[in-house]
């Protein structure tokens, strides 16, 4: 049997606050302790287990710190996870929306070729028959593609950084959390 790896992510925050609020213009970090945990868990895909050890500076630390700590992280990683699950609803939504309005394009466009293909073929001389054939076969395609791309697009690409986020909030609020001060 495999012995599962774990990825440790040390985050040293001048106040356990910054673990949540970006720090202030003094700190050495730029982003929240939770923005850089997520680009550190993001890096690793593959990864399933992470231990994040908070580093704090001396006299920063209380006993209860852990816990508290702990639990508002879940909280906040299952809002986040809801808030993510949510826009995937409001998205698929709206995917179907534009795959109806797509379709009723794409069918307005072939009846209107069809009308074209069927005036072309009624007996005008052949350089106008063959324009119109030309026009019709590009209108009904090109329509068509254009009134479909917004739905395939939704359908094929646009969900994916809402299920990124749900499983990356829940590698957080999985991860073994330890803050310690440094001695």
């Amino acid at each position: 049997m495999r012995k599962e790896q774990v990825h440790e992510i040390a985050l040293h925050l001048d106040d356990i606050k910054y673990l949540f609020a970006d720090p202030g213009p003094d700190s050495d970090m730029f982003v929240s302790g939770l923005d850089y945990l997520y680009s550190e868990i993001k890096a690793y895909p593959r990864q399933e287990k992470f231990k994040v050890i908070i580093v704090l500076p001396q006299g920063n630390f209380s006993d209860d710190q852990d816990d508290k700590t702990r639990q508002k992280l879940k909280r906040f990683c299952s809002f986040k996870i809801e808030e993510s699950r949510r826009e995937l609803i409001a998205l698929h939504r709206q995917g179907v929306a534009a795959l109806l309005i797509g379709l009723v394009v794409l069918l307005t466009c072939v009846l209107l070729a069809f009308a074209f293909s069927l005036v072309a073929q009624s007996g005008v001389n052949e350089i106008l028959k063959a324009l119109s054939q030309i026009i019709t076969v590009l209108f009904a395609a090109s329509a068509g593609w254009v009134a479909l791309w917004m739905p395939a697009e939704i359908f094929l690409y646009d969900w994916w950084p809402f299920r990124q986020d749900m499983r990356i909030y829940k590698q957080i609020a999985n991860a073994d959390l330890i803050i310690r001060e440094i001695c």
